[in-house]
């Protein structure tokens, strides 16, 4: 996903959900100092998808915690409805919540384990 991304985004020929994907994958990769840098070009001038807000809330509240700031990283979540997000990634942005440190890595879109394959 980076690969795709990455030079695209570098050259503006982008939109915000963009962005939001190439930081995610950053953040996947532990690359967050990367991730980091998208996650603040946001602006949310453009509306975004709801897998890309999910990302974005709780990606870039873990690279804000794992930064050291935590209280940073807790205001972002709050600023995101989260009652209607499948129940993995919302049960991670309200254990952020409750961290008095930071958190394990936010989980992939859905539970894993409730996936069938047909």
């Amino acid at each position: 996903m980076v690969e795709l991304l990455e030079t695209p985004v570098r050259q503006t020929q982008n939109t915000e959900g963009d962005r939001v994907i190439l930081a995610h994958a950053y953040t996947k990769q532990g690359r967050l100092e990367q991730a980091s840098w998208y996650f603040e070009s946001i602006t949310e001038d453009e509306p975004l998808s709801k897998d890309e807000r999910i990302a974005y809330c709780n990606s870039y509240a873990y690279v804000l915690a794992r930064a050291g700031r935590l209280d940073d990283a807790k205001a972002h979540v709050r600023r995101f409805d989260r009652r209607r997000w499948p129940k993995a990634e919302r049960k991670w942005a309200e254990a952020l919540l409750e961290a008095s440190s930071a958190p394990s890595a936010p989980p992939e879109k859905g539970d894993p384990s409730k996936r069938r394959l047909h």
